[in-house]
Order: structure tokens, then sequence, then C-alpha cells
């Protein structure tokens, strides 16, 4: 209650003081003397229960409103206060509301007291109109239990409508009064004529007999057709809900999938073009007045084998949101067609061991096996052969050609080479591993680099 907005808790204030007066009113009030017998207002109590909150379309089509409806409780809780008077019509009536508030769903315990209180108070004061405009007895006579039942009829909707849509408005914060015209002029005339058809049928059928047929037994089958069809529609309504859910579920991940793409993707970019600035930086710290055709061809091809892994991973991201790593095979697979077209006629061959590489070790391994393989063309010969083991936790890159490998005196530290810099840089500072420079003893040169599969973070962690 301390939720409830302040006008909402005056209302709800309000409609509890005046079910206390209605209690002490009735304590104090000289009843008439019920014109049924007790076995009747059973029988109605019990068709009550049983109809509860449930409605029935009278006019109108549109489903997904309640304007034009009747509750089938009010048929039955009318019926006993024209027979037993406003007492009798509060009991029953509070059973069926108590009905309607426990099934087939549980309210909270502040909407069934506060639901019980306006029942009480709205059938006690259709009571005293009815007993009022029916001069002031309950026997029954046409001219005047007619238009005192569908007074009392009309007064109980009033006071019920100003209610229920008061208290629905209010906890939301608006304005009350729209909400309850639109239902005062949609389903008030079918009130004051159910009200006006019970009395009739009274006034014809004054045995309880005809009575407990006419009026019970079409209220006892509409509460159970209603029911039925409520629960169908209810079931149709969960099965509605759960698909609604996880077709929710599946656009929040395909969401979070896309975001994390994206936010790859202008990553990955990034680090491309840092890349690709580095190789520039290189060519220009080497020295050289005017870069060759080939250097610019070598910068190409990098370009290039970045943009074959950055393909890679879009596909990849589209078909699962994997952006995070990729396939060693997958990378080679795609690789291996353009370094081909650097070796040109000499023979390329290449085995690799498929395990999952960080983004940031795929560009580094493209880069770097440009480099080991424009080496390979540009000072060795024979054919070029590439291999990537993995065993553990470490990769094993090895690119060997059949040239006449590496001076005696070679060293790295002595060599002034773009390319080897290049495969310096790259091997210890990005993949984290260690190069070694040798001869193959069936002869060749041969460059091995070894590497942790995971990030650095990982392994400081």
């Amino acid at each position: 209650m301390n939720n409830l907005p302040y006008r909402a808790k005056l209302l709800l204030v309000s409609v509890y003081v005046l079910a206390a007066g209605v209690a002490v009113w009735a304590a104090l009030y000289d009843h008439p003397a019920p014109d049924a017998p007790l076995w009747e207002l059973v029988t109605l109590a019990v068709l009550a229960i049983i109809a509860g909150g449930n409605k029935v379309q009278v006019i109108g089509r549109d489903k997904a409103h309640e304007n034009g409806s009747l509750t089938l409780g009010f048929a039955i809780i009318i019926a006993s206060m024209l027979r037993a008077g406003p007492l009798a019509a509060v009991a029953i009536g509070c059973l069926s509301c108590l009905s309607s508030c426990l099934f087939p769903k549980r309210q909270p315990f502040l909407q069934v007291s506060y639901n019980l209180a306006l029942t009480a108070v709205q059938w006690w004061a259709a009571g005293l109109v009815y007993i009022w405009l029916n001069m002031g007895e309950l026997a029954v006579e046409a001219v005047h239990t007619l238009p005192a039942a569908a007074l009392a009829g009309l007064t109980f909707f009033l006071i019920n409508s100003a209610g229920v849509t008061g208290i629905i408005s209010l906890c939301r914060d608006v304005n009350p009064l729209p909400l309850w015209k639109e239902t005062v002029f949609g389903t008030g005339p079918v009130y004051l004529v159910g009200a006006t058809i019970i009395a009739l049928a009274i006034v014809v059928f004054r045995g309880d007999l005809g009575l407990v047929l006419l009026v019970g037994a079409p209220m006892a089958f509409l509460a159970y057709h209603t029911y039925a069809v409520n629960s169908q529609l209810a079931e149709e309504r969960q099965r509605r809900i759960e698909v609604l859910q996880r077709s929710s579920a599946e656009i929040n991940s395909l969401n979070e999938r896309l975001q994390r793409a994206m936010a790859e993707t202008h990553h990955r970019v990034k680090n491309n073009l840092q890349v690709v600035s580095g190789l520039i930086e290189l060519l220009i710290m080497d020295g050289a007045q005017n870069i060759s055709e080939n250097e610019l061809r070598r910068l190409n091809q990098h370009v290039r084998s970045l943009a074959v892994l950055h393909d890679i991973l879009t596909q990849q991201a589209r078909s699962d949101g994997h952006v995070d790593s990729l396939s060693t095979k997958d990378a080679l697979d795609r690789l291996v067609p353009l370094l081909r077209s650097v070796t040109g006629s000499r023979p390329l061959t290449y085995f690799v061991d498929d395990t999952i590489l960080p983004i940031s070790h795929g560009t580094s391994l493209a880069v770097l096996l440009n480099e080991l393989v424009s080496n390979a063309v540009k000072h060795g010969g024979g054919s070029i052969d590439i291999s990537l083991a993995v065993v553990d936790d470490q990769a094993r890159l090895e690119v060997a050609d059949d040239g006449p490998g590496f001076p005696a005196d070679f060293a790295y530290g002595n060599a002034t080479h773009t390319g080897l810099e290049l495969v310096e840089n790259v091997s210890r500072y990005d993949l984290h591993g260690e190069p070694r420079y040798e001869n193959r003893p069936e002869g060749g040169a041969r460059v091995v680099v070894t590497f942790p599969l995971r990030p650095e973070e990982e392994l400081v962690a």
C-alpha cells in the first residue's frame, strides 16, 4: 500500500470506511422478512460461487474489451436480493467475489480486501434502493418491482464501475473519468436490462421451483460454459506469451551478438590499420629513398591477408556470433591461395594442426606467414614448406625452403633486413614467442617461431 499514489490510497481507505459503515448499518437495520426459503438461498449462494467473476458477452463483438458483457454472478446475486433483501445480496455477493479473487489465480491480499469491501458497499446500496422503491418490502408487484430492480441494478453498476475504474486509474496516476464514462456507456445498459429481466422472471414465476429453473439452471450452464471458454483462452494466451518470450530472448541474443560483432569489427579494423601503418613505418626507417616495386607488392600482400582474416571473422559473426577467435585451419586454407600467388611456379605445401587462436594471434600469424614466405621466395630456392604444429598450449610455426640456407656467420643482430626486423617484432612482441633461424640437415633455410596459444593477459593471470 505504501507504493500507491496518494489519491489511490484515499479511495482505498474510503471504501474500507464505507464497508465498515455497511456492517454497522446492517446490524442495526430492521430487515424485511425474506420471501425465499433457506434452501433457495443456499442454492443461489452455490451458483454465485460457481459463477464467480465469469462474464458473458451480451452485445458487441470487441473481444479486446469488456464493454457489453455481463457478470454471471450479478444475475444470481440480484435474484437473491429481490428474494431476501440487501443482507442476502451482500453475503452472496461477497462469496461470489471471493471465488473470483481466489480462482483460477489468487489475487494479492490488498486487491482481495478492496474487492470485498466494494462488493459489500455496492450490494448494500443496491438493496436499499430496491427496498425503498418497492414500497419498503420484498413483496412482488410488477408495477413497483420492475423499476425498483432496474434502478437497483443500475445503482450497483455505477458504484462498481466507479470503484473499479477509479482504483485502476488512480494506481496508474491518470484521470479516472474517461475510463469510467467509457465503461458506463458501454456496459451500463446491459446491467439495467439484466436486472429488469431477473425481476420479470420473479414476477412471472412466483414459486420457488420456477425461480430456480429459470434463473439457476441457465446461470449454472453459462457459468460452466464461460469457465471452459475462459480456460481455453487462458491456455492460448499463455502459449502466445511463451512464444513471445522465446522470440524476445532470441532477439536479445541476436542483438548482443551484433553489438559484440560491431565492437570487435571496429577493434579489428583499428588493429589492422595499425599493422599496415607499422609496415609502412618499417619501410621508411629502412632508409630507402625510393620504395621498390617488390616492397610495394609485399605491402599489398599483407593488406590482402588482413582482408582475408577480416572476411573470415565477419562470416563467423553472422553464423554463430563468435568474433573473438578463429580456426587455424580456416585461416591457412584462405591464406595459402594468396601465398601461392607470391611463390609463382615454386611448389608450396602446408600442414596445420587445427586449433583456435585469439584474433590478435590470427592477425600476427598472417603477417608472419607473408613475411617468411616472401623472404623464402626472395632468398631461397626450391619448394616452400609451411607447418603449424600444436603441442599442449604451445604452437610451432615453421617455414622452410630448399635454397642455399643462411650463411655460416648469420646472426639476426648483424642483419639489416626490414623483413627480418618485422619477423622479430611480430614474433616477440605480438605473439610473445621466440624465433629461430637455422639450416635444415637436408639443405635449405628454416625459420621456426614458437609461441603460446593463450593471450599474454591470460598467462599473466
